[in-house]
């Protein structure tokens, strides 16, 4: 019953069904509500089609919200640009901030390291999401995110990520405007606090410059 019904919600999005999608919600669905990895299925579905109405639908379906699934959500959300990106964005957040998560997922970055990691490696810190929208250039949803951003956690700053692998100069030079435009918070040079060194002098050590 649950694969059936998720491929009648599935269809519904694909197909443009909205009022569809929204029945199957209402009336069919069970009211304990669907997993983790439906739930984020649905929403990535949704915002591949950058149909508002359909995320709107989704996120009334009732599901254990977990930081992890907050933060895969979100990444799915930046990483799916689209008309609708910024207002999916904006119900995402309102939805995680219902059940106080918001922040947490925000700042979330699924690495390999703790901020305090002592082991003598090669640290690995993924983008947040937040660092992951300004570096695609989706101005608007890191707006979005950052009242969420917490900058006391002691790692790698968007800055950062934009400094190790800057890509085309031009857009480096929009991704720093824009963060110095946020905030002076934004424009913290710094890295991983056991190194007690600045982002341009890590980013040099490992280029070898």
């Amino acid at each position: 019953m649950k694969d059936l019904l998720m491929l009648a919600m599935s269809a519904a999005i694909q197909h443009g069904n909205s009022d569809i999608l929204a029945g199957v919600i209402e009336h069919v669905l069970p009211k304990g509500g669907i997993s983790g990895d439906d739930m984020l299925q649905l929403l990535i579905s949704g915002a591949s089609r950058s149909h508002l109405p359909d995320i709107q639908a989704i996120l009334t379906i009732p599901v254990n919200w977990t930081v992890d699934l907050g933060h895969r959500a979100l990444m799915a959300v930046v990483s799916l640009a689209g008309p609708s990106q910024l207002e999916i964005a904006k119900e995402l957040l309102v939805s995680l901030d219902g059940v106080a998560l918001a922040r947490d997922c925000v700042n979330h970055i699924g690495s390999d390291c703790a901020s305090d990691c002592k082991l003598q490696h090669l640290h690995s810190f993924s983008p947040s999401p937040f660092d992951s929208a300004v570096i695609e250039g989706h101005y608007g949803v890191a707006e979005l995110m950052a009242p969420y951003v917490d900058h006391t956690l002691g790692r790698p700053t968007a800055l950062f990520h934009i400094l190790q692998s800057p890509g085309p100069g031009d857009r480096v030079l929009y991704h720093i405007d824009f963060l110095a435009e946020l905030g002076p918070e934004n424009m913290r040079y710094i890295c991983y606090p056991l190194y007690d060194r600045t982002v341009l002098q890590v980013v040099a050590m490992r280029n070898g410059e």
